[in-house]
């Protein structure tokens, strides 16, 4: 009777260890609801933001972009910068600011794979700009996205996770030529604009 009671007192304790790891594995898997993420084409623009995603539930998530704009000094006419200030060239360009807000649904769940989501996007861009008379002027412009709608994939690979996603955004754009001016670098029809934009993001970065 006593081998009996411990050879089943035995069992049940290895059956408890095995289902305790067991939970841990799943709790430590739950656990992984927050992603931090770098993008690689955003530099391309200036760009330099830190992407955070949170997980809500296993088909929805957060995520927000928050960082600064800069670009180096170069002359508006090169291949990076002909949209903006053309024909001057930027003496300096401060430090802006870029924020993207964005929701994402996940179908098959899981937080990973395909995925639609939609956001809102906001940067800023400072200069100074160097007119024809060499004289140094403030410039600024911002861009505005009211509506981004993108079609990603997400992938995990233990803690690390990659992302590529494509899409479309209604875009407004505003130059301001000088603070406290009408004079300008630009027609009235480039001072304001506002036009669907299409967008490539691809990001890397790690769970938690």
């Amino acid at each position: 009777m006593n081998k009996l009671f411990l050879l089943l007192t035995s069992l049940f304790l290895t059956i408890m260890g095995q289902a305790q790891n067991n939970n841990s594995l799943t709790i430590n898997e739950l656990r992984l609801k927050n992603e931090i993420k770098l993008s690689f084409f955003n530099p391309l623009n200036g760009e330099m933001p830190i992407f955070y995603e949170r997980v809500l539930t296993p088909k929805i998530s957060v995520s927000a972009g928050i960082g600064v704009t800069k670009w180096l000094p170069v002359t508006i006419n090169s291949m990076l910068c002909s949209a903006t200030f053309q024909g001057y060239a930027i003496e300096k360009s401060t430090l802006g600011f870029y924020a993207a807000p964005e929701l994402k649904y996940y179908p098959f769940g899981q937080n990973k794979g395909w995925y639609a989501s939609t956001g809102m996007l906001y940067k800023r861009f400072n200069y100074n700009v160097l007119d024809k008379e060499n004289q140094v002027k403030k410039a600024v412009q911002t861009d505005f996205d009211k509506a981004r709608l993108a079609i990603g994939y997400s992938e995990h690979w233990g803690r690390f996770v990659g992302e590529f996603q494509f899409g479309a955004a209604q875009r407004s754009t505003s130059k301001t030529p000088h603070i406290n001016s009408n004079e300008g670098y630009f027609s009235e029809s480039e001072t304001n604009t506002t036009g669907v934009k299409g967008f490539v993001s691809c990001r890397v970065g790690y769970r938690f």
